[in-house]
């Protein structure tokens, strides 16, 4: 009979270095994780250096995330190798400005930026949901997909390696896609104004980035201002505002 160490899976473990870009000085506090592998990650210390271990079927791509800085996406080869390690190089993000401005309030209190239609969508009583940043920091998620459950009208499924938030509601017969999901209502995504591919998973952002977020289950709740996505969101719409 096999030891129970030859029953176990296959095991890589990965160590980075991250860097600024510009300054090449080590960046703390940066979120390491693999694509297909949302239930574990890790942060880098204060000399820039993290270290992952994960199921070998697991380990395909890392991935490197800062706020402030670009996303870092890195494919591994499927070579068998148990151990890697390299240096990561993390750019700032040209909206880190605009970041500020978010922070500022005016007179009233109100923000400003990219967040103020959010707050205005959020204070007018809309059909839709919303999670502010506090929202989010207090119920420390460990995927973004943990935010979702238990909110009235919405489920989160797993479908292979991805989970899936999806609608209560049943789906448009002439719109039901023959996915891995089944005829499961998947609530479209929109990132920072941008309509994400059907193939794109909430838990491919990282929750400690996150600003804000909105959910519209059904077209007839979705707001005028994203009156343009009506028709493809028959099951609703996520917008997610990160920094």
């Amino acid at each position: 009979m096999p030891s129970a160490a030859a029953q176990q899976s296959p095991s890589r473990t990965i160590e980075v270095f991250v860097r600024d870009s510009a300054t090449r000085l080590a960046i703390a506090g940066a979120r390491v994780r693999a694509t297909r592998d949302t239930s574990r990650s890790t942060v880098s210390d204060s000399t820039g250096r993290a270290r992952l271990t994960i199921p070998m079927r697991l380990a395909d791509t890392v991935i490197v995330t800062r706020r402030g800085y670009r996303r870092y996406d890195r494919p591994l080869a499927n070579d068998g190798e148990e151990f890697l390690s390299f240096d990561v190089s993390l750019a700032r993000t040209p909206q880190e400005l605009a970041e500020l401005r978010v922070e500022e309030r005016n007179s009233a209190g109100a923000p400003e930026g990219r967040l103020a239609d959010f707050e205005r969508r959020r204070t007018a009583g809309t059909f839709g949901k919303f999670l502010t940043e506090a929202d989010i920091d207090r119920r420390r998620p460990v995927r973004v997909t943990d935010l979702f459950r238990g909110l009235a009208g919405v489920r989160v499924i797993d479908s292979g390696y991805v989970r899936l938030v999806v609608s209560n509601r049943g789906p448009n017969p002439s719109l039901v896609s023959k996915s891995a999901a089944g005829s499961a209502c998947v609530l479209r995504i929109m990132v920072d104004g941008v309509l994400r591919g059907g193939g794109f998973s909430l838990d491919e952002l990282d929750p400690k980035e996150l600003h804000g977020i909105e959910i519209y289950v059904g077209p007839g709740s979705i707001p005028p201002s994203f009156t343009s996505m009506q028709r493809d969101a028959w099951c609703g719409l996520i917008a997610v505002w990160s920094g």
